[in-house]
């Protein structure tokens, strides 16, 4: 008959100044003792339960060591994500792909990246206040291109939607689109039906409406 597993944690030290929590796991059946040493977020750990040092041994269900070997691996993941952050801000979904790419679990990572946006490492709104001024400003993109551009950073539909028309509201179009006019026609009298029509597809590639292009062509 074989041996009956049982799994506990035997020690818990404090760790990043009681953000995060060092378990020592014992996991033994029979004569056979393994330990593991999981690191994991503190609010992640009071998911699996009250766990302190002055309750230990402290018994774990295959279950809940499962969890706890999930979340240690969220909270290395949360941690490679904030020194990736420090480098440069960008959206949760982003910052899920980066983590996917330097070889984390892609679960692992899109969830690390939730839980940075949720305590607010990643505040997306601010962001995309960023980039908007810079697409309008720097880059003086039209509307549609600016959400195609949006969207390819990673920000989800819905805040983009909440968000950009309240931002679009501040902008001069008509004077973006008149800068491009200007720049690409440098005085010339736009009289060639075929030069007219490549300016039209050369500001709609820049976002600008075919509606809005011909008002302020005239």
């Amino acid at each position: 008959m074989p041996s009956e597993l049982t799994v506990s944690i035997t020690n818990v030290e404090p760790k990043r100044g009681g953000a995060e929590v060092e378990l020592r796991v014992a996991i033994v059946s029979g004569d056979r003792r393994e330990e593991r040493v999981l690191r994991v977020a503190a609010e992640m750990l009071f998911e699996v339960g009250n766990i302190t040092g002055d309750r230990l041994p402290y018994p774990l269900s295959i279950e809940e060591f499962d969890r706890l070997e999930r979340f240690a691996a969220i909270t290395d993941a949360v941690n490679k994500g904030l020194y990736l952050l420090s480098y440069g801000s960008c959206t949760a979904s982003a910052l899920a792909k980066k983590l996917s790419s330097r070889g984390y679990d892609r679960e692992v990572a899109r969830e690390a990246a939730e839980y940075l946006r949720s305590n607010g490492s990643i505040d997306e709104e601010r962001l995309l206040e960023q980039y908007y001024n810079i697409l309008t400003k720097q880059k003086r993109l039209g509307p549609n291109r600016i959400k195609a551009e949006l969207m390819q950073k990673g920000f989800e539909r819905e805040l983009i939607d909440e968000r950009l028309e309240g931002l679009m509201e501040d902008t001069d179009f008509d004077e973006l689109l008149g800068y491009h006019i200007e720049k690409k026609l440098r005085g010339e009298q736009l009289t060639d039906r075929k030069k007219r029509a490549a300016l039209i597809a050369s500001l709609q590639r820049l976002g600008f409406g075919t509606s809005a292009i011909i008002r302020v062509l005239r």
